[in-house]
């Protein structure tokens, strides 16, 4: 049973079977979310399963197609399930359930490690089991590494505190650089991991005047160097100036103010006005629309008063440690948040990180207080944001037709279940080879295990605006240029149906439509056309 008198007595022996328990609550909620069909398929997973497909026929794949500041773990990973249990998009998300669930034990293991208390550290697993919406969002939709990230984060904080040890052994340093090396690979973002704990070695190190020996140093730059093997190999071929740029936000250069404290200042409002509604789960990170307003004073009271036992807390001890790392984690992740263009995204995918600390400490919030709350009250506040984080994310799964979506443009969200017919009606009519958009682009090509391609050359902004980024995979590009005919899908946007209108009827030709869903087909064209014979103003260079 469950210590309701605020003292660590739990037992033991009850603690892994409990452990499973939480796991296992983690894994049906996951189920019955995916049951209700609440995550739509989007771009940036069918690109996940189209390199997972690539590298069953032989490719290799050093990072995510078009970027190089995420690695290709996460590809390899789905690859692998793909083998097992066959290329489906559930298979891609059963991949995302596995990280999650090692994400949720490994989270409990730092609780345990931080405060020594069982029941605290349950409490813990208990809130990422069934987490807020964000949090859920990208624990089971994957973008191409921040599962990884995370459990990658998690691990080298407990590999951290174990060589903090008395007695360390030697190849529990090489387990540590392989561990940073892996990390960067899979996503830069594991620096605010890596360097806290890098920093945290050294200081101890010379706190105990303790001199490293050079079998330690060693092993840890065999497992470095073993772990960023792909990053260096890439390197060697294209250079680092890509890999630099990416990792301090390229991609988004341009999104912020052209002065760097304007910048920043920007960024700075970007957190605390998004940030913590997001991180808490109040909204969803697509909207400023409040969650589950009957149960959302429970959660505003509960994490006042959690980080208010965060501020004042007095037991350090043992756990002090444990407490510097994960508040130097959280600290790197916002000064790189407001620092770097990533400051520009206001979506809450890059405040992930910030989730573990937190419920850690509210783990340790309900059970050793800070402050002298009753106890019934503490668990009442428990369980009251308990059931707001299921009924907020319960809320989201069952709007239709967009549910708990990646897009926070509204003119980027289609509804993914036209996909099937779209497929249909273009394989009927010949119209395999052709011109869309991103978000089409992707999904067609996995749903069709690749025999419909399209090449992303048309925008989806109603501004027109375009980035040759959109176009992930080359060959699809020349694929579609020396088709014999081609076919153009537009999703929400008039603007642009009205130019392409505009454009056959100044060529002198002929064309039907049709209208699936939220796509558009234009097809049977009396002759084929090019982006370049259409005003495709938009594209930075013609194709």
């Amino acid at each position: 049973m469950l210590n309701l008198t605020g003292k660590p007595n739990f037992r033991r022996a009850a603690f892994p079977a409990s452990v499973i328990a939480v796991l296992l609550v983690g894994l049906l909620w996951k189920l019955v979310l995916l049951g209700q069909e609440a995550f739509p398929f989007n771009a940036d997973e069918a690109i996940v399963g189209l390199m997972g497909r690539h590298i069953l026929a032989g490719a290799r794949p050093i990072f995510f197609y078009g970027q190089a500041y995420m690695g290709a773990l996460d590809a390899y990973l789905v690859a692998g399930a793909f083998r097992i249990f066959g290329i489906e998009v559930f298979t891609i998300r059963l991949v995302q359930i596995f990280l999650y669930l090692a994400i949720v034990l490994t989270t409990i293991l730092i609780a345990y490690g931080v405060h020594r208390d069982r029941v605290a550290a349950l409490l813990s697993g208990l809130l990422l089991a069934i987490p807020t919406v964000n949090f859920t969002l990208y624990t089971t939709v994957s973008l191409g590494g921040y599962g990884e990230a995370l459990l990658f984060g998690n691990l080298l904080i407990l590999q951290t505190l174990k060589l903090r040890g008395a007695t360390p052994k030697s190849g529990q340093y090489l387990i540590w650089g392989l561990l940073v090396g892996v990390g960067f690979w899979s996503f830069g973002l594991t620096l605010i991991y890596s360097i806290p704990c890098a920093f945290l070695l050294i200081r101890g190190h010379i706190k105990r005047n303790f001199q490293l020996s050079q079998t330690p140093i060693l092993l840890i730059l065999i497992g470095l160097l073993l772990g960023l093997s792909p990053v260096i190999i890439w390197i060697g071929a294209n250079g680092v100036g890509e890999l630099v740029g990416e990792l301090f936000g390229s991609a988004l250069a341009g999104s912020s103010p052209n002065q760097w404290l304007a910048a920043i200042l920007a960024h700075l409002k970007n957190f605390l006005i998004f940030g913590p509604t997001v991180i808490l789960g109040f909204r969803p990170p697509w909207s400023t629309e409040a969650l589950s307003l009957t149960l959302l004073p429970f959660a505003l009271g509960f994490w006042s008063l959690v980080l208010f036992h965060m501020v004042f807390r007095r037991r350090l001890g043992k756990s002090a440690e444990g407490i510097s790392l994960l508040g130097s984690v959280s600290v790197l992740l916002i000064m790189g948040y407001i620092l770097t263009p990533f400051g520009a995204d206001p979506s809450g995918r890059y405040f992930l990180p910030l989730m573990i600390p937190l419920v850690i400490m509210a783990g340790e919030f309900v059970q050793l207080p800070t402050i002298k709350i009753p106890t019934l009250m503490r668990w009442i506040l428990f369980l009251g944001v308990f059931a707001f984080q299921i009924h907020a994310t319960w809320q989201m799964a069952t709007v239709q037709p967009h549910r708990i979506t990646t897009q926070f443009d509204a003119i980027a969200r289609i509804d993914d279940r036209a996909l099937a017919p779209l497929t249909s009606f273009l394989a009927s009519q010949g119209e395999i080879r052709g011109y869309t958009n991103y978000w089409v682009a992707y999904p067609l090509a996995f749903l069709s295990e690749e025999k419909i391609i399209y090449y992303p050359a048309l925008p989806y902004h109603e501004d027109f605006r375009y980035t040759l980024r959109d176009n992930r995979y080359a060959p699809y590009q020349e694929l579609v240029e020396s088709s014999p005919s081609v076919a153009l899908i537009t999703t929400h946007h008039s603007a642009l149906d009205k130019n392409l209108r505009s454009s056959f009827e100044t060529l002198e030709l002929s064309w039907d439509e049709k209208v699936i869903g939220d796509f558009r087909v234009f097809f049977n064209l009396s002759e084929r056309v090019d982006l370049a014979f259409i005003g495709a103003s938009w594209l930075p260079t013609q194709p």
